[in-house]
């Protein structure tokens, strides 16, 4: 009886109906997901049971933050990543507890997961946060070291270089290239600054996914979050405009290893045109992970741009005969996955997979009752996205050669691409910007 109610309220609970999200909280608040302040704060609330042991149970608190590395401008690159990480920093301080940034390009996640018994005084911490202004050069230089140690990491990856070098160019940004920062520049004051003006209720949305009861959260929400100040609206950052065509090749950081990759410009998650990408991209990774490659599409850090990788491979055969056949292979997998008719099969697997994301399916609630995290991210992209769910499951996947066709003629032209070189090297190189971030 247990598993048969369990199956009918989750589809509910996974619901995020805007409508709904704007009245006052009903009698049955379990059947509520989002709750809109007057401030204009968004939370969700979202109670999953879980199949896993109590000790080892976990709840998933997801925040979006609607700014991102297009909002830093010239001489204060990654001011916003660094700004996140000190209230992250701040956050693990006063709880204990660690927390994830994703740093994007138009929105930054803050990802903390913690035992039940801890969500209400994580909470607590997280309203307190929007009125702590006074950024302390402690914490501030551990975030510094904190994220140049994450950079560092992936300081000779070139598949990484690489998706920056693209992306600059798709999507550049007005703080300069990806890959660097002027932490030495952004101080205490201007973190401070920058927080007052951009980190308030109007402009941050939560998602609280696990199992919890929800009557005290709910409480908390409507005692605590709703007495916060709303914050002015934020100016919209400048928009980004592509620059395709060739990118000049760079060494390689390793020897005999190189890369070509291949971008574009998409539509955005949560339109019908970016349903195809839920066929594009598994079925052009499929054919590339073969030798090596794959498909970057990240709805959370880069969600409008989708690049095809394809590494050069090691052999005697001269540089040129090399890299064109990488180069072939990536347009060879490119037709593939526009081209060849979509299988039942590649339907199905879409459905569970990068169809979530896209917000035309939920969540398996096995996957949830162990694991809440998927379904608050994937909650929150149908929240960020302003995502109609039924009007894009009901498209998934429907006269899908014409909706493959609809993106390579809208989006994937050539005209419209960028194409980037990391040319194999006898000797080490030094890496091109500071920091790769990705």
């Amino acid at each position: 009886m247990t598993t048969i109610l369990m199956a009918w309220l989750l589809p509910i609970l996974l619901s995020a109906d805007s409508a709904l999200a704007s009245q006052s909280p009903p009698k049955d608040t379990l059947r509520k997901v989002w709750y809109t302040l007057d401030n204009g704060l968004e939370v969700a609330v979202l109670p999953i049971p879980s199949l896993i042991a109590p000790s080892m149970q976990e709840v998933s608190i997801v925040t979006t933050w609607n700014v991102g590395s297009h909002h830093d401008r010239a001489g204060l690159a990654g001011r916003t990543h660094l700004s996140a990480q000190w209230l992250a920093s701040r956050g693990e301080s006063a709880n204990g507890v660690r927390r994830e940034i994703k740093a994007g390009s138009k929105h930054t996640w803050i990802i903390e997961k913690i035992h039940p018994s801890r969500l209400v005084e994580s909470l607590d911490a997280m309203a307190l946060s929007f009125g702590d202004r006074e950024v302390d050069e402690k914490h501030l230089q551990m975030s510094r070291d904190k994220i140049v140690a994450q950079w560092s990491r992936l300081h000779s990856v070139d598949s990484h270089r690489l998706t920056n070098m693209i992306l600059d160019r798709l999507d550049p940004l007005a703080a300069g290239p990806r890959g660097g920062a002027d932490f030495d520049l952004i101080q205490c004051d201007e973190v401070s600054k920058f927080l007052a003006q951009t980190y308030h209720p109007g402009n941050v949305r939560i998602v609280i996914a696990g199992p919890f009861d929800p009557a005290p959260v709910i409480t908390l929400i409507e005692q605590t979050f709703v007495t916060l100040s709303p914050g002015r609206a934020l100016d919209a950052p400048p928009r980004a405009v592509p620059d395709p065509g060739k990118i000049k090749p760079v060494a390689a950081s390793t020897p005999d290893t190189g890369m070509v990759a291949r971008g574009w410009r998409v539509p955005a998650p949560g339109s019908i045109d970016a349903l195809a990408l839920g066929l594009f991209i598994p079925r052009a990774n499929r054919i590339l992970e073969v030798e090596g490659g794959g498909c970057y599409w990240d709805p959370i850090l880069d969600p409008e741009v989708v690049i095809l990788k394809q590494p050069v491979a090691s052999s005697t055969a001269p540089l040129e005969q090399r890299t064109s056949r990488a180069l072939h292979q990536i347009e060879g997998a490119f037709a593939h996955a526009l081209e060849t008719p979509v299988s039942g099969e590649q339907l199905v697997l879409a459905r569970s997979g990068i169809a979530i994301q896209l917000g035309a399916y939920r969540v398996h609630e096995p996957t949830s009752m162990r694991d809440p995290y998927p379904a608050a991210v994937s909650l929150m992209l149908r929240r960020v996205f302003n995502m109609n769910e039924n009007e894009l499951r009901n498209n998934f996947g429907r006269h899908s050669d014409a909706q493959l066709k609809r993106l390579r003629e809208n989006y994937l032209d050539a005209e419209n691409s960028v194409t980037g070189f990391i040319t194999p090297q006898p000797g080490k190189n030094k890496p091109i910007g500071h920091h790769p971030n990705r």
